[in-house]
């Protein structure tokens, strides 16, 4: 699965301003997909890709965006973090 170019966005995401299916949306979720593979050692990576178009004022608390793991003993770690507003 290919994911579209980070930070690149089609005239019609930039035009969106309002979801189609709720008007009174304050942000609509345009992107997400994830892909898993695993690396020699058999740990399991998973790439992740999520694009949220912010509609309204409101819309911003949308753009707080948390990602659960589970630490303990470095069973799961993150890496290669990106963001673009």
């Amino acid at each position: 699965m290919d994911f579209p170019a980070f930070g690149s966005f089609s005239d019609e995401e930039k035009k969106l301003k309002q979801c189609s299916f709720d008007p009174e949306a304050e942000a609509i979720i345009l992107l997400d997909k994830a892909t898993v593979n695993y690396d020699d050692e058999y740990h399991m990576i998973t790439d992740r890709r999520i694009r949220i178009k912010i509609l309204n004022e409101k819309g911003l608390e949308r753009a707080i965006i948390m990602i659960p793991f589970y630490h303990k003993d470095e069973f799961e770690y993150v890496t290669k973090v990106q963001g673009y507003t």
